[in-house]
């Protein structure tokens, strides 16, 4: 149960933050192309694209390691 509510809260923390643009803004930062994140979790880049630009929310399992990815990514830019 606790799990199932940590995902939860990740994925709606997710879908505020692309729908938002940070993640978008946070990408871009880093220089990052929807080809390299596509292939860091095993998305197509044009669903990548289309996450980021908050016009379809990814299935669970791609959802889940995007948001992991850019948690990593907050992390690495509050540490510099």
């Amino acid at each position: 149960m606790a799990k199932e509510t940590e995902e939860l809260a990740t994925l709606v923390w997710l879908r505020q933050y692309l729908r938002s643009g940070n993640a978008r803004e946070l990408v871009d930062e880093f220089g990052l192309s929807c080809v390299a994140i596509g292939e860091i979790i095993d998305l197509t880049p044009s669903n990548v694209w289309n996450a980021l630009a908050g016009k379809q929310f990814p299935r669970r399992p791609a959802a889940l390691r995007l948001a992991r990815l850019l948690e990593q990514l907050e992390v690495v830019r509050l540490g510099s």
